[in-house]
């Protein structure tokens, strides 16, 4: 998970209070990935003019607002974040939270289980939307990520733990 910036989360807030219908913002996330509309939308030769023409004549009227107000504050680049955001604020409305492990070996189903029930008793919250990601590397354990805290609980974070602490004496 990547740290938002305060404008990236305040507008993926914004973006979902504004209900705009599933199928108008996933049509707005496939046109904002385009690196040649981005550049447009980003250029400072484009006027504010020409970039709203470009908008109107692509979006749909509650989205090209919001586009709108993404070129006005320079933030389109950042649309992965703001959509991130509104992911992580649809989540939160349904009392749910977001996490993410990276395990050394595929988790069974039971594990993954046993993860999202203790997440929720910890948290407080009725469901755990948990992405899941295999690291050899880490030797065995695993990292799990909610929010901004990281709980390393890898035989490789253990040996780094281990190793700086025979280092300094």
């Amino acid at each position: 998970m990547v740290r938002l910036t305060a404008l990236s989360q305040g507008l993926g807030k914004v973006l979902f209070h504004l209900h705009l219908p599933q199928e108008s913002v996933r049509q707005m996330q496939e046109l904002l990935s385009d690196e040649q509309l981005q550049n447009v939308l980003c250029s400072p030769i484009v006027s504010p003019v020409q970039k709203s023409r470009v908008i109107e004549a692509l979006f749909e009227t509650g989205c090209a607002k919001f586009v709108r107000v993404l070129c006005q504050y320079g933030c389109v680049e950042a649309f992965g974040d703001i959509m991130e955001s509104c992911h992580d604020e649809a989540l939160a409305s349904k009392n749910w939270l977001r996490a993410k492990i990276v395990s050394a070996r595929p988790l069974t189903e039971t594990q993954a289980e046993s993860i999202k029930a203790s997440l929720c008793e910890r948290y407080g919250v009725s469901g755990v939307e948990l992405e899941e990601e295999t690291d050899p590397a880490l030797l065995g354990g695993f990292v799990l990520t909610v929010g901004d805290l990281r709980y390393d609980q890898s035989v490789r974070g253990r040996m780094k733990t281990l190793t700086d602490k025979l280092v300094r004496g």
